[in-house]
């Protein structure tokens, strides 16, 4: 599994309501992303925002997160994006307690 994170500066007096619309317009994109597991939005105290992505493996993350991808994100909130790709070693989902352990071939 893979971890992306993107993350980039909120345009000034943009807030949370409208920036929660934004992310929840977003949502059908990414609702048939092979390999996706889950996405998280997020808004940070110092006035970013972006994305956490988790992805089954490497090659499905590299396949969505391409060039053009970012440039459309810079596009859509007009400011630099950046990528952070984490090799994902366990889950653990506190609902029913799975603890998942990913192996070599899923990074």
């Amino acid at each position: 599994m893979i971890t992306v994170i993107s993350r980039f500066p909120l345009p000034a007096g943009l807030d949370v309501d409208t920036l929660t619309a934004r992310f929840v317009d977003s949502v059908p994109r990414y609702q048939a992303v092979p390999g996706l597991e889950r996405k998280y939005y997020y808004r940070t105290e110092d006035n970013h925002g972006g994305g956490v992505y988790l992805f089954r493996d490497r090659a499905s993350a590299e396949a969505f997160f391409t060039d053009d991808f970012v440039k459309d994100l810079e596009t859509r909130y007009g400011q630099p994006v950046t990528v952070t790709w984490l090799p994902t070693l366990v889950t653990l989902d506190t609902a029913d307690g799975t603890v998942r352990r990913v192996s070599s071939a899923e990074m």
